[in-house]
């Protein structure tokens, strides 16, 4: 059963497409990634989900087809760049989400200290910095323990050591975790289900990450100089600021090519990165 789907969802500003016969469902239990660039239509569609902007078609809903008013006090919703409370300390601030939920401090203590907001509980909300903001944030999303949780760019503005103590400690208590990100990383470690998101479409049926590796086709990647003297015609590949990245099939032998054109190489695996833009080329 799934936890939360989409079907056939479009969405429109000014004539623009910024969603497009969007499509998925994300089963309970999973953790599912929907992963692109900053602009691709990611933050849009948890707008979408959780009633805060209209579809123009489509169909949007969480477990038995109930919408989110339906569900929101299981749910927990982080997003990205949202100016809350600006004018309250943050102690005030989770005084007036815990009396929402009926809470004693006790229960949620444990993810109170993990964020470690003793340190500024003192200060206002508009005041904090960045990664404070977002730590809180998250404290506010978080603290009634709710069984699915929405999260637009969770780890934007956290170090790695913070975010891996969020992610294990927090996100991953929690029975179904829908979330957005452009970090490549971040899905690959902790997602259970892919999906690419490029300019308001989905560019591929979910996957895990060992799934879409092994279903791209691709044995390696060969890095080269983007002026190396190559002509390899017909072979997938794309290009970065100063390199260019040439996908070998199995079976291939580019790198035997490549091996007589240039010495200034290297191979490595296929990542979530190249699938992505091999899709994107297609």
């Amino acid at each position: 059963m799934p936890a939360l789907f989409a079907e056939h969802i479009n969405y429109q500003v000014k004539g623009r497409a910024i969603l497009r016969d969007v499509s998925f469902e994300a089963k309970r239990g999973e953790r599912f990634a929907l992963l692109g660039h900053n602009g691709s239509g990611k933050s849009s569609l948890i707008e979408i989900m959780t009633g805060v902007t209209a579809r123009h078609s489509g169909k949007a809903g969480f477990a038995d087809g109930a919408d989110f008013s339906k569900i929101k006090r299981t749910t927990g919703v982080l997003w990205d760049n949202l100016n809350i409370f600006p004018f309250l300390k943050v102690r005030e601030a989770i005084r007036h989400i815990a009396a929402l939920y009926r809470l004693k401090p006790e229960a949620y203590r444990e993810i109170y200290d993990c964020l470690e907001i003793e340190n500024i509980q003192n200060q206002f909300m508009q005041k904090l910095s960045r990664g404070e903001k977002k730590r809180t944030e998250i404290l506010l999303a978080t603290m009634h323990r709710p069984t699915l949780l929405i999260l637009d760019e969770p780890a934007a503005e956290l170090d790695p050591l913070v975010r891996e103590k969020v992610w294990q400690h927090i996100f991953l208590k929690a029975e179904t975790v829908f979330f957005t990100t452009h970090l490549w990383e971040e899905a690959k470690k902790f997602a259970s289900s892919i999906a690419f998101i490029y300019k308001g479409a989905l560019l591929n049926k979910p996957a895990s990450y060992h799934e879409l590796i092994a279903s791209s086709g691709f044995a390696h990647k060969i890095t080269v100089a983007k002026e190396a003297p190559l002509e390899l015609s017909g072979a997938a590949s794309y290009e970065t600021e100063k390199e260019k990245i040439i996908l070998v099939p199995q079976g291939s032998e580019l790198i035997e090519q490549v091996r007589k054109a240039t010495v200034n190489y290297s191979v490595m695996p296929v990542e979530l990165e190249d699938i992505y833009r091999n899709l994107i080329n297609k």
